[in-house]
């Protein structure tokens, strides 16, 4: 299984370090699009300001995600 990622809009999040914040997962270094989870991994920061437009997802029957 790959590294976990937070979905929110069509952006995808992914956590670069330990602790509770995450970064926009895309390969555009120009954007700086965040968010911060609680203990609980509840959102409870975001700056959803990204510099590109959303990616597409379809949701299949066991409820992952892929990106079309």
């Amino acid at each position: 299984m790959g590294k976990s990622l937070i979905l929110v809009g069509g952006y995808t999040f992914s956590k670069p370090t330990n602790g509770n914040n995450w970064v926009c997962s895309t390969k555009n270094r120009a954007c700086k699009a965040k968010l911060k989870l609680d203990d609980a991994g509840y959102i409870i920061k975001i700056y959803n300001q990204h510099s590109h437009p959303p990616r597409k997802f379809i949701k299949t029957t066991t409820g992952e995600f892929i990106r079309v």
